[in-house]
């Protein structure tokens, strides 16, 4: 399993990326569910557990927690 996941979350989010202004979940939700269309996850692989994302991107376990959420509905 990978253990950088920071290419997956733009904390500082670019101009046009389709991010600008939404809350820290929506960059996270955003940025996996384009990852899995882009195909740089696969399928069946796994994310880390929510603790250990949230100590990598530098993010609350409820932001993580709510992005999970998110692309579970």
């Amino acid at each position: 399993m990978r253990s950088d996941f920071t290419w997956i979350y733009p904390s500082h989010p670019a101009s046009g990326d389709g991010t600008n202004g939404d809350t820290a979940y929506r960059r996270l939700y955003l940025g996996i569910r384009q990852a899995i269309l882009d195909g740089r996850l696969h399928p069946g692989e796994k994310l880390p557990a929510s603790r250990d994302l949230a100590q990598n991107l530098g993010i609350s376990r409820n932001t993580v927690m709510t992005s999970f959420d998110l692309l579970a509905s």
